[in-house]
């Protein structure tokens, strides 16, 4: 409880998974690229919790697309980009969508070199809103492809067959940060304990004061 920031409470999360001995992501570095991946977030809490009534309520709206899927790919797409970069090495992440992943992952990956992010989402079947997101932005790194005859998880099972074949995975150097990635499940943990943590606090100051 004494951490002071969600940036904080991330970095010790992700301690937890990441040896301090870790060449490619050493303590410095890693703290370095929590802090610019929530950087972009248009409010300093990050997720801030409003207590309406005797609910307490998290907004995951907050980062670039408004998407809670910023969370994690923001830092995701940084974490890979510098791992990339140490080994001289580029990647091709493949990204399925319903509508949230796809404009995160566009905006967490794009002007980055070292990745060349492919997104496919199902058509007909996004919010416009999303579908603008995807398809408007104007960079040499990322393509994405209006799918037809399909749903979201038929997408997301290409998506996971190509990962599954690990020879063909290793020759075309092949990511994906769709919700299997684990440091994306990691990063997306982390608003549940701050959320705990927040509200358990502020529950506590309100019994003191009554």
């Amino acid at each position: 409880r004494g951490l002071s920031s969600f940036a904080d409470l991330a970095f010790e999360v992700l301690c937890l998974f990441v040896s301090p001995d870790d060449v490619d992501v050493p303590r410095d570095l890693l703290r370095g690229l929590v802090d610019e991946s929530f950087a972009s977030f248009d409010d300093s809490q990050v997720v801030p919790l409003r207590r309406v009534g005797d609910v307490w309520v998290m907004e995951l709206f907050h980062g670039p697309t408004y998407a809670f899927k910023d969370l994690a790919l923001q830092f995701v797409a940084r974490l890979l980009r510098v791992i990339l970069r140490r080994r001289g090495s580029r990647a091709s992440v493949i990204v399925s969508t319903s509508g949230d992943t796809g404009p995160a992952a566009i905006v967490a990956c794009r002007g980055m070199p070292e990745l060349q992010c492919y997104v496919l989402f199902p058509r007909g079947m996004v919010a416009r809103r999303q579908e603008l997101q995807m398809t408007t932005v104007d960079a040499d790194n990322v393509r994405v492809y209006s799918v037809s005859g399909g749903t979201s998880d038929s997408l997301d099972t290409v998506v996971k067959s190509l990962n599954a074949d690990v020879d063909f995975k290793h020759r075309s150097n092949l990511l994906s940060i769709n919700s299997f990635n684990w440091g994306r499940i990691v990063m997306q943990t982390v608003h549940f304990f701050f959320a705990y943590f927040h509200a358990t606090r502020n529950d506590d100051d309100d019994k003191k004061n009554e």
